[in-house]
């Protein structure tokens, strides 16, 4: 089997999917009008925390379980949080087939209203970027 190089000596990964928006519920465009994309890694990271698993009927392992924690005041939420992160879909397949590692899991939970702010700071194994994830209730 041989590897793939591009001329600039970089080797290419799989093609982008298109940028799903889950604040908007739509695809983002860049300023031709054309697609964003972002890579299958980076996207299966982003579907983990734009919804809650079983809002989608045509893929209802998609999503978190964030919205089922109890008690955002509990002595262990953090260790909680980082279960249901963990546990979400896509991205509990991306971190066991080494696709990505999660660096960080950052929380706040909001005193006005006692929702939770989740935020998943991640590498892409594949390209070696970083990048971020969030969930809000």
């Amino acid at each position: 089997m041989t590897t793939t190089t591009l001329p600039s000596g970089r080797r290419p990964y799989l093609a982008a999917a298109a940028y799903y928006d889950g604040r908007a519920r739509d695809f983002l465009l860049d300023a031709n009008g054309e697609y964003r994309g972002l890579h299958p890694n980076d996207q299966g990271m982003a579907m983990s925390f734009v919804m809650s698993k079983g809002e989608c009927s045509a893929s209802p392992d998609v999503g978190n379980s964030l919205r089922d924690i109890r008690y955002v005041t509990g002595d262990n939420l953090a260790a909680e949080i980082e279960i249901h992160v963990r546990n979400a879909y896509p991205c509990s397949r991306l971190l066991s087939e080494g696709k990505v590692r999660i660096d960080s899991i950052q929380h706040e939970v909001r005193a006005a209203d006692g929702g939770l702010a989740v935020v998943v700071n991640y590498t892409n194994l594949d390209t070696s970027q970083r990048g971020t994830a969030s969930w809000t209730t």
